[in-house]
């Protein structure tokens, strides 16, 4: 009787080799979407109608912003809101 095959952990991930280095400070979409606490959807969005800034690399089109045009256009979508007042009386 043969011995049984031992089972081997193969790598599926795809996104592990295209992984950006923490201490870079260029972020993917799905990153840039944690830093920002917005949906990735928006992110595209704002990039499409060039209101967000990005690059556009390699063969997959892989969409890489950096922190400091994210801080840029987060500003930029501040607007002043009061605080609402306590009635007093």
């Amino acid at each position: 009787m043969p011995a049984p095959k031992k089972k081997t952990a193969t790598r599926t991930n795809a996104t592990a080799a295209s992984a950006v280095p923490i201490d870079s400070p260029w972020l993917r979409i799905a990153d840039a979407a944690g830093y920002t606490h917005v949906s990735h959807r928006l992110l595209r969005r704002e990039i499409k109608r060039g209101a967000l800034r990005a690059a556009i690399v390699g063969g997959r089109n892989e969409i890489l912003t950096r922190r400091q045009w994210l801080d840029e256009w987060l500003e930029g979508q501040a607007r002043a809101t009061p605080f609402p007042r306590s009635r007093v009386g």
